[in-house]
């Protein structure tokens, strides 16, 4: 499997930024772009694998996540309320702001097939108040549809391919649980798919191939491994000269570059965007809405 896996090229530092917390990578087939954000520096960034340019937008405050609409518009996460991006003009518009969110945020979040939001709540301050803070929201035509309490830190999501199970990640269980999904957004049948116990940093955002197997990036731990989640092993490991490894998506014009984002290390180093082009390919990002 190891073979069948490996990397057609090495890791490429795409972008070399430091920033404080990239993450949030999504592939805009249309336009072919990276989308990804600095949550802590408050910047969307747009980065340009042909003309290998970036560009970036700054936000009102905390930036985690972006997924696209079926118009192929920037649905942006900032802080407690989603919103849509006119590129052309800059213009945030509001869709939804949550409430009850006073020291909260968002976090990572993705689109299912049926067009619903699932996005995750935490706390700002990681203090001994943030155990079970936060929460799994789904969002459809801009209203809450479904909720799920007692997270913490709320991350990867993931779903097989004919959306009948969800995939996903509290950061500090150490833990990829599955869920059944009944009825569009009722998840049910909670079990752990994979447990991380000797492998160095702890589990942070996610992605699926079209095999099936989750990719993940590893916070402290300097790469993203691969686990097949039907016979609950790493069957490949990619290594990342950045400590904080947060998140993975596939993009490229066969889906087989894996984009990888870093946040910035205690000793400095990090914050940078990272492509590698491997022998698997992804699945393309659902949208919002459709």
């Amino acid at each position: 499997m190891q073979d069948l896996l490996k990397a057609k090229s090495g890791l490429i530092c795409e972008a070399k930024l430091n920033c404080k917390l990239a993450e949030g990578c999504i592939w805009d087939k249309k336009n072919k772009i990276v989308y990804f954000v600095d949550i802590e520096f408050r910047f969307l960034y747009i980065f340009d694998p042909v003309h290998k340019t970036i560009s970036k937008i700054p936000t009102e405050s905390y930036i985690s996540d972006v997924v696209l609409d079926a118009d192929n518009n920037p649905i942006c996460a900032v802080k407690d309320t989603i919103y849509n991006l006119d590129l052309k003009n800059t213009k945030f518009t509001q869709l939804i702001k949550i409430d009850s969110m006073e020291g909260l945020r968002f976090n990572d979040g993705k689109c299912d097939k049926y067009g619903n939001l699932w996005i995750g709540t935490m706390k700002i301050e990681q203090d001994e108040d943030a155990l079970c803070a936060g929460a799994l929201y789904c969002i459809n035509e801009n209203k809450v549809v479904a909720k799920y309490d007692d997270f913490t830190i709320p991350n990867g999501l993931a779903w097989n391919n004919d959306g009948s199970i969800f995939y996903h990640i509290d950061t500090v269980t150490r833990k990829i649980d599955a869920y059944d999904v009944v009825d569009k957004i009722n998840l049910g049948n909670k079990r752990t798919v994979f447990t991380f116990e000797d492998e160095k940093g702890s589990p942070d955002g996610m992605c699926i191939d079209a095999q099936g197997r989750l990719w993940v990036a590893m916070w402290g731990g300097y790469s993203v491994n691969c686990v097949d989640p039907k016979t609950s092993e790493i069957i490949y490991t990619i290594q990342v000269p950045d400590k904080n490894v947060t998140c993975c998506a596939f993009g490229g014009e066969e889906l087989d570059t894996l984009y990888i984002t870093t946040a910035r290390s205690e000793e400095g180093d990090g914050g940078n965007l990272y492509s590698i082009k491997l022998n698997t390919k992804g699945v393309e990002s659902y949208r919002y809405g459709k």
